[in-house]
């Protein structure tokens, strides 16, 4: 079965055709920004992109972008794109944010509302594709999470993504076989069945050692976890595959965080031979520099 037919497949029929019209219509929304909220409307707009809809040729990003300095935003018209509307409350504080703080004009675009538990007098989204009785619309996220494990489409939007990785299925062997990383296969039945296979890979110690090496004990003695997933789905004698390298920093000081920030900042330019300083302009709290030092 061709992965067009997977997809659509998962979804409910009278909700496939709409979804694609909505996925269509999201190239046409007249702004200057795209922001999509929370991690599942994101992963769902490159779902629409495998369903074959034209790409958004404006500015796209996410509503952790929020988290920063709102100077991008600032007198821009901005559509907030969601897959699912339930109360409304996050959509409401987004809207009202980008227009006190930006000065901002913002649309509201949502699939799907969700009609019993909607407040209708908290937000009116400038439009909804469909609207669904709370079941149905809980019945759509499980389809949106199987959907994407079927691609397989990681949901940790969190951490970087590489681009797809062609590996013949006779050298596949060889990566899972590696002395250096260990591999644990976590595809559930439904992957297999679909030809697609998960793996999580947890370095060793001489790995571990490299990593301080590269990065310096002061980086170092703060990792919690060090590991790398991997998303494969088989395409006739090829594996497609992309990596998810993951980091995470044990509790650190609040005064610690923006020096070690830089010194982080700096190792990777130096590495790199390019210039992240910008990345500081957007560092205006604590939490921001945490997210950037572990993402």
């Amino acid at each position: 079965m061709k992965l067009r037919d997977i997809i659509l497949s998962q979804f409910e029929p009278d909700i496939a055709s709409p979804l694609i019209e909505f996925g269509k219509n999201l190239s046409r929304i007249d702004a200057d920004m795209i922001m999509f909220m929370a991690r599942k409307s994101l992963c769902l707009y490159d779902v629409l992109l495998l369903l074959g809809i034209a790409p958004i040729e404006k500015s796209v990003v996410s509503d952790r972008t929020l988290d920063m300095r709102l100077d991008p935003f600032i007198g821009k018209k901005v559509a907030l794109i969601d897959d699912t509307l339930i109360l409304g409350t996050t959509l409401a504080k987004t809207k009202r944010l980008l227009e006190t703080e930006a000065k901002a004009t913002v649309m509201v675009n949502v699939f799907c509302a969700d009609r019993n538990s909607w407040c209708r007098e908290l937000l009116q989204p400038t439009s909804i594709a469909i609207e669904l009785d709370h079941q149905r619309l809980m019945t759509f996220c499980t389809a949106e999470v199987r959907v994407l494990s079927l691609i397989p489409r990681p949901y940790i939007v969190d951490f970087p993504l590489s681009r797809p990785i062609r590996i013949r299925t006779g050298d596949s062997q060889c990566m899972l076989s590696s002395v250096e990383w260990l591999s644990f296969k976590i595809s559930t039945k439904l992957q297999e069945r679909n030809g697609v296979n998960l793996f999580t890979f947890f370095p060793t110690d001489d790995v571990l050692e490299e990593l301080t090496k590269g990065f310096g004990e002061q980086i170092s003695s703060l990792i919690d976890i060090v590991k790398v997933r991997a998303f494969a789905r088989k395409q006739e004698e090829v594996y497609w595959t992309q990596l998810v390298p993951i980091v995470t920093l044990k509790p650190v000081n609040q005064s610690d965080i923006t020096p070690l920030l830089e010194f982080l900042v700096e190792r990777i330019s130096e590495a790199s031979n390019r210039d992240f300083s910008k990345i500081y302009y957007f560092t205006n709290s604590p939490q921001v520099a945490l997210k950037l030092n572990s993402g």
